[in-house]
């Protein structure tokens, strides 16, 4: 479907956590049709194996008209 991009970092200052945690955060690239794609969308985000932090539409113009040809979504994954 598409390539990922690995970002990690160590964050120790969460309020939800008491001991150091190592994230990950996995970028996925989705080419996308917005009238035809909602169920291959919904298969994609409920095969994820970590929490979704940020769905970033790409918007293009073209003439008078926009549409969405791409999402970025970003994964947290923890390792503990």
């Amino acid at each position: 479907m598409g390539s990922a991009i690995i970002l990690t970092r160590r964050q120790s200052d969460i309020r939800r956590y008491s001991k150091d945690v190592d994230m990950a955060y996995r970028v996925h690239r989705f080419r996308i049709k917005m009238t035809h794609d909602q169920a291959r969308l919904e298969q994609f985000l409920n095969g994820l194996e970590g929490e979704i932090v940020a769905i970033i539409p790409n918007v293009r113009t073209v003439i008078w008209f926009t549409y969405v040809d791409f999402l970025m979504i970003v994964e947290l994954i923890r390792d503990s």
